[in-house]
């Protein structure tokens, strides 16, 4: 009788701290959190590209906690059928309240013309000042990615071999360059104008 009271006990003490390693794996589950989904539009050839972000209600403009970012490709012409849906893959950032968010979001997107068709082109960024902290990506109207400038390894070389090759690409897509002038900033926040 002895032993089922201790051990009775021990579980009892103990109950608090089993659900403790959980929590701490998915810091999300415990938070009540409101998180919110800002969309954004844009024509692009036919195509309609439709950005979809969500954040933590509480995100600011100067520090933003998104958990999640699509872009999706919408044919115009049969209805607005998604041709495809990508996801931004960025994520690595950590937050006690809702687990693992974006550290580099697609903040800022053009459409192109070059030669024979439109492009778009998602420019990316991660806040910091780094070298490969902001780049570009080219993909087009079907969703197809056809250029990046990010580099896998961040020194100096592979960031200017990445850059070189996204010129050479887009050159021969017959984009003659990118002025900053045409891109436009992706609505991040639902608030925010």
């Amino acid at each position: 009788m002895k032993k089922v009271v201790i051990t009775f006990l021990l579980l009892f003490c103990l109950a608090p701290f089993a659900n403790a390693e959980e929590k701490k794996s998915n810091p999300a589950k415990e938070s009540s959190v409101e998180l919110i989904t800002a969309v954004d539009e844009l024509e692009c050839g036919g195509t309609k590209v439709v950005a979809e972000t969500t954040c933590t209600a509480d995100s600011k403009p100067t520090f933003k906690t998104c958990t999640k970012q699509t872009i999706s490709f919408k044919d115009m012409k049969k209805g607005g059928e998604i041709i495809k849906k990508i996801h931004n893959e960025n994520l690595g950032g950590a937050d006690e309240r809702v687990g693992k968010n974006i550290d580099a979001f697609i903040w800022r997107w053009a459409c192109v013309r070059g030669k024979d068709r439109s492009y778009l082109v998602l420019e990316f960024a991660t806040g910091g000042s780094c070298a490969g902290c902001e780049w570009d990506e080219i993909y087009q109207i079907d969703g197809k990615k056809v250029a990046s400038k990010k580099s896998k390894n961040r020194t100096q070389e592979a960031i200017q071999e990445a850059v070189e090759k996204f010129q050479r690409t887009y050159r021969a897509l017959g984009i003659e360059k990118l002025p900053r002038s045409l891109f436009q900033r992706i609505k991040i926040l639902k608030n925010q104008e």
